[in-house]
């Protein structure tokens, strides 16, 4: 989901060594510099958990994404409809337009959006001459135990998704176009 998000690939900028290992298990996750929903972030913490029997299924990603899709396809052009999907979606639209209208006409934009790593939607193409790409035998001793990271986008589970997910097809299945 980063990489479709960003157009990168995650820790582009890093070389993929023992470091990098050790701080994925200390919590390390990528990091977004333009705005994203907290819906989609929250997927995306909950596939990165540091307990894999804790991440959502390949059916349970499946299903929220086909709901997000079809809310989005449905309602993102009424503007009458404001769940918390399509709010947060216009929300991180109107920012990330804001960010980079303002580059734009401060003449600090250019191909890969932004090249100044003091701009506030700095995106990275560079990728690191150590940044590895392909399955290889890796060997360390002493990780750590994975944790998740300090900054988490908890405040809803898989399980909110999925219950948030399932009110809306039930809606659908009954007509009611009412979304949360």
């Amino acid at each position: 989901m980063y990489e479709i998000i960003s157009g990168l690939r995650p820790y582009n900028d890093v070389g993929h060594d023992e470091n990098l290992t050790i701080s994925i298990c200390q919590g390390l996750r990528p990091t977004f510099n333009i705005k994203v929903p907290q819906l989609i972030k929250y997927l995306i913490d909950e596939c990165l958990n540091a307990n894999p029997s804790d991440r959502p299924t390949a059916e349970e990603i499946k299903s929220i994404l086909c709901t997000w899709w079809g809310e989005i396809d449905d309602n993102m052009n009424n503007p009458s409809i404001q769940s918390e999907l399509i709010r947060q979606i216009r929300e991180a639209e109107k920012i990330n337009n804001d960010n980079f209208s303002n580059l734009s006409t401060s003449g600090r934009a250019s191909d890969s959006c932004i090249n100044s790593s003091t701009s506030p939607i700095y995106i990275s193409s560079r990728t690191h001459p150590e940044a590895f790409y392909v399955s290889r035998p890796l060997s360390f001793k002493n990780l750590p135990e994975p944790k998740n990271s300090d900054i988490s986008y908890k405040r809803y589970t898989t399980k909110d998704s999925m219950e948030y997910c399932r009110i809306n097809v039930e809606n659908n299945n009954t007509g009611n176009n009412t979304f949360l």
